[in-house]
């Protein structure tokens, strides 16, 4: 003998069900906005009356770091270059510095991880001349010195 199954159909059960959750999906960016912060710079040009270019970047034995633009040679050299800059603010080194080659198939994300580990090592010295960022980090320093971008707090949008 055979049986029959009866399949049971409710009107608008899948409704009550998908659209729910189709609808989470997609206003979850709008009930969940990202936190977007802000770095504020200042790159003056070379031709700049306000910033002396001749003692930039400051005389120092400086260790070379190449971004490549290939994602993971690329945090090596991040992750190396935050600890370097982490022993020169720790040992007050006022000799070595840092010069990061910023190739021409680096990524901006590259850039701007360089630039949060300034911010979050506290390196008070550093800009951008041409390809190279150089970084020269000093201990304890009661005033800021010549520097090319201007390391200030994150700034909530």
């Amino acid at each position: 003998m055979l049986r029959i199954f009866r399949k049971y159909y409710t009107p608008g059960l899948i409704s009550l069900i998908v659209l729910p959750v189709l609808c989470y999906a997609h206003l979850h960016k709008y009930l969940h906005p990202k936190k977007e912060y802000a770095l504020q710079l200042h790159m003056p040009s070379r031709n700049s009356p306000f910033f002396n270019f001749h003692n930039f970047p400051p005389k120092r034995i400086y260790q070379r770091i190449e971004l490549s633009g290939k994602p993971t040679l690329d945090s090596i050299s991040l992750s190396t270059s935050a600890g370097l800059i982490r022993n020169m603010i720790i040992e007050k080194d006022t000799i070595n510095g840092i010069c990061v080659y910023l190739n021409k198939n680096m990524n901006y994300q590259s850039f701007i991880t360089l630039l949060d580990i300034c911010e979050f090592e506290k390196a008070n010295v550093f800009g951008m001349v041409d390809d190279n960022f150089w970084i020269a980090p000093v201990a304890n320093s009661s005033k800021p010195a010549d520097i090319l971008i201007i390391r200030d707090p994150y700034i909530r949008l």
